[in-house]
């Protein structure tokens, strides 16, 4: 597992899924940092980038989608996760093909997550 506080962002606009995943996070004895929307994470999150970013698909104003687009062309190396609740067909695909390590379908185990999250010394896919 990560190292002990490593960050991880959480960019989805629903706070109980925001605080949900923030005590997902946090089991897995990393630090989350909860944002709501892609656009406060770009401006918050520039000086001090977390080893990954969870990142929900659909958010309103910039999506998922576009946030790792945007990621891609500042240039930003990132563990990108995306998670979803509804997958679209080639969605998951695109996410890939945009720059995100892994795809997850709502509700997401603890397992799945810290795979996902895997480990600072791993090279991102």
């Amino acid at each position: 597992m990560s190292e002990p506080g490593a960050a991880i962002a959480i960019v989805d606009d629903d706070e109980l899924v925001r605080r949900a995943l923030s005590r997902l996070v946090a089991s897995l004895a990393l630090r989350p940092i909860a944002f709501s929307s892609a656009e406060t994470f770009l401006l918050e999150a520039q000086d001090r980038l977390p080893f990954a970013v969870l990142i929900d698909l659909h958010l309103p104003g910039m999506t998922g989608l576009e946030l790792l687009d945007e990621l891609g062309r500042r240039g930003i190396a990132v563990r990108a996760i995306v998670i979803t609740g509804s997958e679209q067909e080639g969605t998951r695909e695109r996410c890939l093909r945009a720059g995100a390590a892994v795809f997850l379908t709502k509700p997401v185990s603890r397992d799945a997550l810290a795979a996902a999250i895997g480990t600072p010394d791993e090279p991102m896919s």
